[in-house]
């Protein structure tokens, strides 16, 4: 909610101050730093619990049945459990096959073999809390080991893009190592890259007449690759949320006196080029990247 005026005031703090509170999770829900996530994850679980106790007294057929064509709240829980296989166990985790039959992808995703789609499938319940309950397990689990200290760095995964760069004189310092400037071309090559994917992205922006913005984030240096023969970069979108979502970036140096990544990222948004507004993305835009980083086939 923006610029929601009232008699010539501008209420939209006293509204959003209210809603705090009375509801103070709502605050904690929009997290800046990993603990953030942590810390939010445990309140999305709690809250999660709070709905499916609400779910399992209602009569079994409510469940299955869609309002003003929206999902049901069957088909919601399917669409969770694929969404977190395609995010967490294929994109991250690097699984080829994380998809269960009751699986529901969105409507807009292109049909894959490898993707169920049975709309017409009626599981229940307990039968889909099930599936959901070993994905966020999973995430779960995966929340325990970061918080281990796990080299995550280390970890290969799949990416949607992937570009391999040689290294010449051109890439180099006085010193003989990759060069900070080589660092920002390569980045932004990577990321130009994977916009080139986004087809609805690109035509909301056009046909919106917002503008693109990207804004990178902290930029590793150069001298971290040290001094390799190749390098390959790849990129895939690692974080959504409501206006803006984060494209990450692995640089991993091949034939050299280093073998670890270095990372980056860049933060990407529809803007309205004469006030600076930024917009929501949506959820078209929103599926979209969920279904690129279920495509993603590349490994580094």
């Amino acid at each position: 909610m923006e610029n929601l005026r009232v008699n010539g005031v501008d209420v939209v703090l006293r509204v959003e101050a209210e809603l705090n509170r009375r509801y103070p999770d709502r605050v904690t829900m929009r997290p800046t730093n990993a603990d953030g996530f942590r810390e939010a994850w445990d309140i999305l679980e709690r809250l999660w619990q709070q709905t499916v106790e609400r779910a399992r007294g209602m009569a079994p057929e409510l469940l299955d049945e869609q309002v003003e064509g929206e999902w049901s709240f069957i088909e919601t829980l399917r669409h969770l459990v694929f969404a977190t296989g395609a995010w967490v166990k294929r994109a991250m985790l690097g699984e080829p096959s994380p998809c269960d039959p009751l699986d529901l992808p969105h409507d807009e995703m292109s049909d894959e073999p490898s993707v169920p789609r049975d709309r017409g499938a009626r599981p229940s319940l307990d039968e889909v809390l099930a599936l959901r309950s070993d994905r966020m397990a999973t995430v779960r689990h995966r929340r325990l080991v970061s918080q281990g200290g796990e080299p995550m760095s280390g970890i290969m995964t799949r990416w949607l893009v992937l570009q391999e760069h040689p290294v010449t004189e051109h890439e180099l310092d006085a010193d003989e190592t990759i060069s900070d400037e080589a660092v920002v071309r390569w980045v932004t090559a990577a990321c130009a890259a994977y916009l080139e994917h986004c087809m609805v992205l690109r035509r909301v922006r056009d046909e919106s007449g917002l503008v693109l913005r990207q804004r990178p984030g902290a930029l590793p240096r150069g001298a971290l690759l040290g001094r390799p023969t190749d390098v390959v970069v790849t990129a895939s979108a690692s974080e959504v949320r409501p206006s803006s979502f984060t494209i990450s970036v692995r640089l991993r140096p091949g034939g050299g006196d280093r073998e670890l990544p270095v990372n980056a990222t860049c933060v990407i948004r529809l803007e309205d080029e004469v006030t600076g507004e930024v917009r929501e993305l949506g959820d078209e835009i929103r599926d979209e990247l969920i279904a690129l980083e279920h495509s993603a086939r590349q490994f580094n």
